[in-house]
């Protein structure tokens, strides 16, 4: 099969797996705080990306780190991965499946980034994790952008170094 034929499938359905999978890591990141809270978890959904729970113990600190652990879990296990990452392979699902990566640790942190700004100058989204986190907290919204920033480049500076981008680039013009 040629290349931009395995691109065009692979690459949407390693996006949707991705997402499935991103949402159960986030999800997965609350429950570990919660339960070692002390919470009883009640619901768990990948599809309706909720979570709920009953009871537990939570410290000023727990219940800011309950409402970080959505993002900051997924970008714990994502950094380990691009590491890991081997420039140079032939394999099209191999890009597809580390560009993805690249997304969960990279698309979630811009709601790190809007929701303070948002929420400097009106009402932050309710339910939010991260209008939650500045509440619970008590961080000034620009503390919270300036951390998610930093990781945002971090996270960047990886990605470029480990020549993931580069890579997909070169995939993409050797379609054209």
């Amino acid at each position: 099969m040629r290349v931009n034929i395995k691109l065009a499938i692979l690459f949407p359905c390693s996006v949707l797996v991705g997402a499935l999978l991103y949402v159960f890591m986030h999800e997965l990141g609350h429950i570990i705080v919660a339960i070692g809270c002390g919470a009883e978890i009640t619901e768990f959904s990948i599809l309706k990306a909720h979570m709920s729970y009953n009871g537990g113990a939570f410290s000023k600190a727990m219940f800011s780190l309950f409402h970080a652990a959505g993002v900051l879990f997924p970008i714990i296990l994502t950094v380990p991965i691009i590491i890991a990452y081997k420039r140079g392979k032939k394999s099209v699902l191999y890009h597809c499946c580390y560009m993805t990566i690249c997304l969960w640790g990279i698309s979630p942190l811009l709601a790190w980034l809007i929701v303070p700004v948002v929420s400097m100058v009106s009402s932050p989204p309710q339910g939010d994790d991260v209008a939650k986190f500045i509440m619970s907290s008590g961080w000034h919204p620009m503390i919270v952008f300036a951390c998610a920033l930093i990781i945002l480049v971090g996270m960047l500076v990886l990605i470029v170094k480990k020549g993931i981008i580069q890579e997909l680039s070169a995939m993409l013009k050797s379609l054209s």
